[in-house]
Parts: C-alpha cells; sequence; structure tokens
C-alpha cells in the first residue's frame, strides 16, 4: 500500500516532539503523528494519542490509532524519510 506524506511541519525549541506529520496511506487520510527524538536517541514516530493523570498523578497515555506492527514500521520509515529531507 502506497503512503504519501501530506506535510511535515518542523518544530524549533527544545520540545522532544520535533515534528508534526499528515499522510495517506490508500484512501485513507492520517493526521497529527508525531517525530519524537530525545536527546542521545534515534528519532521515532508516534501516532495521536491520549493522556490524562491518575488520583496519583501519574500521567498514562493511549494511542488512538494502533497499527500492525509491520505497517507501523513502513509508516514510519515513510515519515523518517521525509524528516531527515527536511
Amino acid at each position: 500500500m502506497e503512503i504519501k506524506i501530506l506535510d511535515l511541519r518542523k518544530l524549533n525549541g527544545g520540545s522532544k516532539i520535533k515534528a508534526v506529520c499528515d499522510f495517506k496511506l490508500g484512501d485513507s487520510e492520517f493526521y497529527s503523528w508525531k517525530v519524537i527524538q530525545q536527546e542521545g536517541q534515534q528519532a521515532w514516530v508516534s501516532s495521536p494519542q491520549e493522556s490524562w493523570a491518575d488520583d496519583n498523578g501519574k500521567k498514562h497515555y493511549k494511542p488512538l490509532i494502533k497499527l500492525s506492527k509491520e505497517l507501523m514500521k513502513t509508516v514510519s520509515k515513510a515519515i523518517l524519510d521525509e524528516y531527515e529531507k527536511k
């Protein structure tokens, strides 16, 4: 299945979120996927997620979209390739 990058916006500043990407996979469009890179680590891709804090103040995260492992690998490669080009 073909992946087409619709938009990739690099972010400035000291955040671990380095870019936000929108892409098309087949006939479906996906928005606000993030390129994340912590100091000393390789960049990786995160799908959109929601977060919340429990009663003890601990933060939890849940992906809003979960792709199969193989498809996530393919999507991540396409997004990171585009990120490296910019």
